[in-house]
């Protein structure tokens, strides 16, 4: 039988003909044939990242508009996520991702103070709104009326071959203790990882969380002038111990650090739980104006990061790339809502977009950042004070770097 019409293209115009279809088409395209199906996964056999902003008052319209462009081109969601403002349902915004996603799909769904990332134009935009938890009595509308305060969203999707992603909650109880909840939660963790691979230790962790009850601390030696100055906190390391296996349990230490709300006489309300008598503390008092003069220094980081590691930020074609050189392929970004002034221009985000240009990234404004230093300033001896110290930093930005290396010709 004489073949006629589409079936005569080579695999290249083929390749070159999926590569430009939305996701929903192309996995389509990829179930009618042996022959598709072959051409549809040499498209995708490196990771890809895919994100987008909507600032649309409604939620239908702005789950639409991030979603139509996440997915405006061939791509397999591997997991999600959204950040959305407080205006926005979080049960509905869920609900409408995940009937479009997928409920295979791995999604969370997180209220922020603000998002970070290119709207269908490709202009990057950086939205600050309140925090959830300041006044709302402020009168902040345009001329209809409308609240501008917190409405938007900005999802993420990723495709990651061979990576393992999943949700795993960790949710609050008045009826167990903390502690045990903390154990159960990093067992689950171990023992995901180690259902695919040898190890129990992930290859990385992103953590989403509400604040905690507020609670009291005694000192007798404070200074309570202290309490008076606008966001203080005390940072209080602490030893809590995890389970490592059946009946077995090992020691770590972390930095938490706790909103110092106010006082009464020798007794400090703050903002948190599991801080007992005698425990030893600093004192930190937020800086805005340091924390964004610190950006010089994060673009400082990621250029050495790119010339030391030989990354490269232009995109990969028809997934063909160099054999051994690295991609940087996407770029998370966790920011303090409370840095700098909010007339400052896409100043988060401009160490990661200077350094690469045309790699997608998003990024959500938050209550507090988790987040540890260079993995070159962390000694390989278990020092777990300095450990400790290097976890967490309030007004900061933590970026997170998305890179591939492909396999050598060799493999």
């Amino acid at each position: 039988m004489k073949r006629t019409g589409f079936s005569q293209l080579s695999e290249d115009v083929m390749q070159n003909i999926f590569s430009r279809l939305p996701a929903s088409a192309f996995s389509s395209a990829a179930c009618v044939s042996k022959c598709w199906n072959i051409v549809c996964r040499r498209i995708l056999t490196k990771p890809k990242f895919a994100s987008a902003l909507s600032l649309k008052p409604t939620l239908p319209d702005a789950a639409k508009e991030v979603l139509d462009k996440v997915l405006s081109e061939p791509i397999v969601p591997h997991f999600a996520i959204a950040c959305i403002g407080n205006e926005f349902s979080l049960p509905a915004t869920h609900e409408l991702l995940t009937q479009k996603l997928g409920s295979r799909v791995p999604l969370i769904t997180h209220t922020a103070s603000g998002i970070i990332g290119a709207d269908v134009t490709n202009n990057l935009q950086e939205v600050r709104w309140k925090s959830i938890d300041d006044d709302e009595d402020d009168d902040d509308s345009d001329s209809n009326g409308d609240s501008l305060l917190d409405r938007g969203i900005v999802l993420v999707i990723g495709f990651v071959p061979g990576l393992k992603v999943d949700a795993i909650p960790l949710l609050r109880t008045m009826t167990v203790p903390q502690i045990y909840l903390d154990g159960n939660f990093l067992m689950d963790i171990k023992d995901f990882t180690a259902s695919f691979s040898d190890s129990e230790s992930p290859a990385g962790i992103i953590l989403f969380g509400v604040s905690c009850d507020s609670s009291t601390y005694t000192d007798r030696n404070i200074d309570m002038r202290l309490i008076m100055a606008r966001m203080v906190y005390i940072g209080v390391v602490q030893h809590r111990q995890y389970p490592c296996g059946p009946g077995s349990f090992i020691s770590r230490a972390s930095l938490a650090f706790y909103e110092v709300l106010g006082a009464e006489r020798h007794f400090l309300i703050v903002n948190g739980v599991g801080i007992k008598s005698g425990d030893p503390f600093l004192f930190y008092h937020s800086d805005s104006d340091t924390a964004s003069s610190s950006c010089s220094g994060a673009y400082s980081d990621l250029a050495t990061l790119k010339e030391e590691s030989g990354l490269s930020c232009l995109p990969l074609r028809n997934g063909a790339p160099s054999s051994g050189e690295k991609e940087v392929f996407g770029g998370l970004i966790f920011s303090s809502y409370l840095r700098g002034e909010t007339s400052n221009l896409n100043v988060e985000s401009s160490p990661f977009h200077e350094n690469f240009p045309e790699v997608p990234l998003a990024g959500v404004f938050c209550n507090g950042e988790i987040g540890r230093g260079s993995s070159s300033s962390i000694s390989q001896e278990d020092d777990q004070a300095n450990y400790a110290r290097c976890c967490l930093h309030y007004h900061s930005t933590i970026y997170l770097v998305l890179s591939y290396t492909p396999p050598t010709s060799e493999h």
